[in-house]
C-alpha cells in the first residue's frame, strides 16, 4: 500500500513538472472568461435589484464589492504563478471596494458604472497586452550607462546600454539610469498600457539647469 501510494504521488509530481506553461492564447482566453463572468455577476445584481426595489439605479454595496472581489480573484487564478509582474499589476490597478453614498447602504448607478468601466478598461488592457513576455531593449544617449530595472519582487536587474532584458513579463517597473557626468534618470514604465520594446534615455549633463527626463518607450529593432 505504501509503495503504491508513493508511486501515485511521484507520478503526480512528474505530471505537474511536465505540464506545459500557459500560452499567450490561453492567458488571453482566461481573461476573456473573467470579463464574461464579471458582466454576468453585474447583470444578476441589477436584475435582483430591479425585482426587489423596482429599479436597478442602485446596487447593494456588499453584493457589488463581493462581485468585484470574486472577479479579481478569478483573474489572478487565470494567470501563471510565475507571472509576478503581471499579477502585481492586477493587484495594484484593480478597482477597490466602493463606499456606499446612500443612507440605505446602496451604491448609486453612476458609481457602479464608473467602477464597471474601470474594470473593463483594465481587463481589456491586460488582454490586449499579448504577447505577455518581451525582450526589452534599453538604450541611452550617450551610451555605456548603467540601466537598472527593479522587479516587483524587489530584485534589481542591471544592463549596460545598449543592452537587453530577455523574456520580461509585462507589468509596471521602476528603473534607474546612471552615468558619470550625467544626471541620474529615475522613472517607471507601464508595459501593459504603453506600447514599445525599447526604452531610450537621453541624459542631461550635471552642470545643466535642466532636469533629468524619463526614458521614452518606442518600437525599435
Amino acid at each position: 500500500m505504501g509503495i503504491s501510494l508513493g508511486i501515485i504521488l511521484l507520478s503526480a509530481v512528474l505530471a505537474f513538472q511536465d505540464s506545459p506553461a500557459q500560452t499567450d492564447q490561453q492567458i488571453a482566453e482566461g481573461i476573456s472568461q473573467t470579463s464574461t463572468s464579471f458582466h454576468d455577476r453585474i447583470t444578476q445584481l441589477r436584475e435582483s435589484a430591479k425585482a426587489t426595489a423596482g429599479s436597478d439605479n442602485e446596487l447593494s454595496q456588499r453584493e457589488f464589492n463581493l462581485a468585484l472581489a470574486r472577479t479579481k480573484l478569478e483573474l489572478l487564478e487565470k494567470l501563471p504563478e510565475d507571472a509576478t509582474p503581471l499579477r502585481n499589476y492586477i493587484e495594484r490597478h484593480f478597482p477597490g471596494p466602493v463606499i456606499a453614498a446612500q443612507p440605505n447602504g446602496n451604491i448609486t448607478g453612476s458609481a457602479v458604472d464608473k467602477t464597471v468601466n474601470a474594470t473593463d478598461s483594465l481587463l481589456e488592457a491586460v488582454k490586449s497586452a499579448s504577447p505577455y513576455r518581451l525582450d526589452l531593449i534599453v538604450d541611452s544617449d550617450p551610451r555605456d550607462a548603467l540601466f537598472q530595472l527593479q522587479q516587483p519582487t524587489g530584485d534589481v536587474l542591471s544592463r549596460g546600454t545598449r543592452g537587453e532584458f530577455t523574456n520580461v513579463w509585462r507589468g509596471e517597473y521602476s528603473y534607474s539610469v546612471s552615468k558619470a557626468g550625467q544626471k541620474t534618470i529615475n522613472g517607471t514604465v507601464d508595459l501593459i498600457r504603453e506600447k514599445g520594446n525599447t526604452l531610450v534615455c537621453h541624459f542631461v549633463e550635471n552642470d545643466s539647469q535642466d532636469s533629468a527626463r524619463p526614458c521614452d518607450l518606442i518600437y525599435a529593432q
